[in-house]
């Protein structure tokens, strides 16, 4: 064999094969950081803008409160009179936060952390292909298409794109690039035997960052592993699912037990199908057509399957195929524009999608249908999968249950538009499959025209040289005179197949180098287009594509210039214009609470406060206050059941509420009847107004005590620019802990259930103040009245009715109590209470949330009471509250380290599962045989030979590695013959 020199050496053409994929992918990561506003990402500020101006608490309250407890999620005073901090939302990027904080501001690990997501987006895809055995350019692809579906202006809530991570959904964006690692990762354990601890460990990550790219990740593994059933893919699936979802366990069992005590906010589905997912409003004959093709598809596969006996791939993908183009003509312009079916202005409004591009979303679609029909009919895993992912997404679109205008009482807490953003990734990766399809149809077209520089002749010519040498080795051997003539033809023998190989290697790496380089070029500068300065809007060229300014890069700065940040430019950009008024209200509510005493604040709510940063701005009280002055409203709407109660008390308080829960009777703004009592049922101490009509009442209420009135600030309101200050009011009896004068009522037979409860506590009795003399019980003393719901009536259009009139209409026994005890000494912590009583056994109202955590010492209790508060009956003169474990988290946290120890000693343990490797199945030859026809298979390099590390690439295009013998990476696998190879991923 000839001997290498040393030295540098230059790259071999799969080293500059894989150079130029990898530099592609980076260059799509880079891309989307630098879009970012990455000079504001790396300054100190306190982020703002949309949900995510309120996030900020979270992992700060986590780092500061819950880790020194030794505790990731916990309870919290700050918010809704209280709730179970992280318990209903997603701690591991709060977790990512807390902890890269200690190395960097805060301000800055909060920022890098949210954009994390989005800018591993395109690697995770990347991995996800050469992990699942896709050759080169299929993973660089993926990661160029990757690229616009974040940059996609058609939705700015539904999560995934960077719309929707700037409005603070970065929980979304983390999971969904955990989502495409752990189905990578999975791909080859699949494959393999190996990797299932990594897979175990992603699968838990993508669960503890958002529920639902878990979904997406679990649909997507589960048509993994049917679309090749075998009992041990199955068994390897079964233990990365099961552990995987157990890994989460310490959050997941308290999450999915406690799921009665949320709140469902009420969002109407979206019922204007065909819009947001083929780009036009279908009906009459054009959804009949699309329904009339799921018969036919079924009809086609039954044919193809049982009369041509084709192999069961070629029957699904003509069934699809037929489903496709079906949905296609659904959506073609003569049809559309026969029927006059337009995507108008109001229509994407009413679909929450106002900058959806309808047109490019039809030519989306398009490309995805025919990336799907290759994918299929070549038996490629990633176009499978995605086809059929895409389809399960689709459907869950359409028919996942929940309140719509028809039907506005349907049970569904899941939002069905939150599956639109894995029916556009699938769609976007499909249309990246045809573009990497089109690089290996090159390849195939070249090998049929150049046969002697193709894997037969690789193979033969280095078959030839190892035989020569095995000759020359035996001859030196044995003592013949031929042995350093046979080395010499060797080592020529040698050189003719590395030369064989390379100049195939080169010929292949045209294609792989440069449809990836054009797609990125193409789409990266498309992208870049409404950012005003794309190198395709070249005018010297011809090319004036009048690139003008998005509202992606104004977002990212007015979001991470911050709350306190000078703005950005010459311009300010980014600056809040109630900057100044913003923080002379925290100030003044950090004197308030040094002077009289900390407790909760109910601010009065008016859209004008985006000018501080966000609407929800003023959540951060407690962020700035350390914990001093609570807010009575916070961020996570679905965390606490006593969210429903602030919005209709938010609703009484304020001159333009928000009203954003649906279903709810809400009260326009009377401090007098309604919005006093319920500041002092929930136990506000602090009531903040800046309206003039609310501070009008105010001023009129002996109830409320002025206690301080800010600077006075300029504020606009339309094209009319006021002068505004805010008023402090101290709420006379709001005591956290009040005595009762009247017993509670207990209720008989209302489930424990969120609807039920919030029919009972919040529409029905909440919603009249004057029935808050007797509060409703779920339990209590034998000595306290009970009272049974009414029957239900057919004729009710709500199934909770029932629940609501008994609230609302149901005579209520009245049981005074005689001489209420005398409270003194309440003290308060984070997830603590204490308090003292002159006699026991007499019932005290604790205005804090309730939560089946509360543990009480020194008293009977604590019971759920209207409308989320605690009684608890004191058997001793000092009683203590605290928020503790339960058997959920106990159990939690045992499936959590059992997995972790699962997954550790999967990791270190050698792959036993056998050959379980991706093959896609070949249709009938013309001869009627199973395999192709053509040579048989040429016999596999040697390991540790001279181009084994080349050779890798000889495999079938899409098929994953070959079935291995014995130890999965000790043999080179092998090309079938006639098929088109390619390189294996980055």
């Amino acid at each position: 064999m000839p001997r290498r020199t040393r030295g540098l050496q230059p790259p071999t053409t799969r080293q500059l094969v894989t150079l130029a994929n990898v530099a592609v992918v980076v260059c799509c990561c880079v891309f989307v950081w630098l879009h970012l506003e990455p000079h504001l990402l790396l300054r100190n500020t306190t982020p703002a803008g949309g949900d995510m101006g309120a996030h900020v608490w979270g992992p700060a309250y986590l780092r500061d409160t819950l880790l020194a407890d030794g505790r990731l999620t916990g309870w919290t005073m700050d918010w809704y009179a209280g709730f179970p901090a992280l318990t209903f939302y997603f701690p591991l990027p709060s977790l990512f936060i807390a902890l890269l904080s200690y190395l960097v501001p805060y301000g800055i690990a909060f920022k890098l952390v949210t954009v994390l997501g989005l800018v591993s987006l395109p690697a995770a895809a990347a991995a996800f292909g050469a992990l699942s055995g896709m050759r080169r350019p299929y993973p660089a692809c993926l990661a160029v298409a990757t690229v616009p579906f974040l940059f996609d202006r058609g939705w700015t809530i539904y999560g995934g794109n960077v719309g929707s991570t700037l409005a603070g959904e970065f929980s979304f964006s983390i999971s969904l690039s955990f989502a495409l690692l752990f189905l990578g990762v999975l791909a080859r354990s699949l494959d393999t035997g190996k990797h299932r601890g990594w897979a175990i460990v992603l699968l838990g990550f993508t669960v503890l960052c958002h529920i639902l790219p878990t979904i997406f990740a679990i649909v997507a593994a589960v048509v993994m592993v049917l679309i090749k059933p075998q009992v041990k893919r199955f068994a390897v699936a079964a233990t990365v699912g099961v552990l995987g979802m157990a890994l989460a366990g310490f959050w997941l069992l308290p999450f999915a037990v406690r799921l009665p005590f949320t709140n469902d906010m009420g969002w109407e589905k979206i019922e204007r199908y065909g819009l947001p997912l083929f780009g036009r409003s279908l009906g009459g004959v054009e959804e009949a057509l699309l329904w009339l093709s799921v018969p036919v598809a079924v009809a086609i596969a039954t044919f193809t399957a049982a009369v041509l006996r084709y192999r069961w791939y070629l029957a699904v993908s003509a069934a699809l195929g037929v489903g496709a183009l079906m949905a296609g003509l659904g959506t073609s312009d003569p049809i559309v524009q026969a029927l006059d079916q337009t995507g108008t202005d109001a229509d994407l409004t009413a679909v929450g999608q106002s900058g959806l591009d309808p047109l490019a979303l039809r030519w989306l679609f398009y490309a995805a249908v025919a990336g799907a029909l290759v994918s299929l009919l070549r038996g490629r895993r990633i176009g499978t999968i995605l086809t059929y992912t895409a389809a399960m997404a689709a459907l869950g679109f359409r028919f996942m249950p929940g309140p719509s205008a028809v039907d506005p009482n349907a049970a569904g807490k899941l939002w069905n538009a939150r599956m639109l953003p894995f029916w556009y990734l699938c769609l976007y990766l499909l249309a990246a499959c045809l573009v990497a399809e089109i690089a290996l149809g090159l390849i195939a077209l070249w090998r049929r025209f150049n046969p002697s520089l193709g894997p037969a002749s690789t193979a033969q010519a280095q078959e030839h040289a190892r035989q020569a040498r095995m000759l020359a080795y035996l001859s030196t051997a044995m003592g013949l005179r031929g042995g350093p003539s046979l080395h010499l033809v060797a080592d020529s023998l040698d050189l003719r197949a590395d030369d064989v190989r390379e100049r195939a290697a080169s010929y292949r790496a045209v294609p792989q180098i440069l449809v990836p380089t054009i797609a990125a070029f193409v789409v990266l500068g498309w992208v870049a287009l409404p950012f005003g300065h794309s190198w395709l809007d070249q005018p010297r060229l011809g090319l004036d594509l009048n690139a003008t300014s998005t509202y992606i890069d104004d977002w990212a700065k007015w979001n991470y210039v911050g709350y306190e940040g000078t703005g950005d430019g010459p311009e300010r950009t980014g600056e809040k214009a109630r900057k100044a008024e913003y923080f002379d209200v925290v100030n003044t509510m950090k004197r308030v609470g040094l002077d009289r005493g900390c407790g909760r604040a109910m601010w009065e709510y008016e859209p004008e406060l985006d000018a501080m940063g966000t609407p929800m701005a003023l959540m951060l009280l407690p962020y700035w206050t350390d914990s001093c002055i609570g807010s009575s409203e916070g961020l996570y709407f679905e965390s606490s059941p006593t969210t429903a109660a602030h919005f209709m008390k938010a609703g009484s308080v304020s001159k333009t509420p928000s009203n954003p829960q649906r279903g709810l009777p809400y009260t326009a703004l009377d401090l007098k009847g309604v919005g006093i009592p319920r500041m002092q049922l929930m136990g506000d101490r602090y009531y903040m107004a800046i309206s003039p009509e609310a501070q009008a009442q105010a001023d009129a209420d002996d109830r409320l005590d002025l206690v301080v009135e800010t600077q006075p600030h300029q504020v606009r309101y339309g094209d009319v620019v006021e002068d505004r200050t805010w008023k402090v009011y101290e709420v006379q009896g709001s005591d956290l802990v009040q005595p009762l004068t009247t017993n509670p009522v207990v209720l008989r037979g209302v489930p424990n259930a969120e609807r039920a409860w919030k029919a009972l506590a919040m529409r029905g009795w909440f919603a009249d103040p004057a029935r808050s003399d007797v509060l409703l019980a779920t339990d209590g003393p034998a000595g306290w009245a009970r009272v049974s719901p009414p029957p239900a009536d057919p004729a009710d259009p709500d199934p909770e009715e029932r629940f609501r009139r008994l609230g609302a209409e149901t005579p209520l026994p009245t049981q005074p109590v005689e001489r209420p005890p005398v409270v003194t000494g309440v003290r308060t912590d984070h997830s603590s209470l204490e308090f003292d009583v002159d006699q026991v056994g007499k019932p005290v109202l604790v205005k804090v949330s309730y939560f089946p955590n509360w543990r009480v010492k020194g008293a009977d209790g604590p019971y759920r009471v209207t409308p989320n508060l605690m009684v608890v009956i004191p058997t001793s003169n000092h009683v203590e509250l605290s928020y503790g474990y339960t058997w959920a988290e106990g159990l939690g946290w045992a499936l959590t380290l059992g997995a972790l120890a699962g997954a550790v000693a999967l990791n270190r343990r050698r792959a036993d599962t056998g050959p379980l490797a991706w093959r896609p199945r070949w249709r009938l030859s013309p001869a009627g045989g199973d395999e192709p026809p053509g040579p048989a298979p040429e016999p596999a390099l040697a390991p540790g030979s001279d181009g084994a590390e080349q050779e890798r690439e000889l495999v079938p295009v899409g098929s994953g590695p070959l079935e291995p013998q014995g130890d999965p990476e000790a043999h080179e696998p092998r090309e079938r013959p006639g098929d088109a190879a390619g390189d294996r991923g980055p």
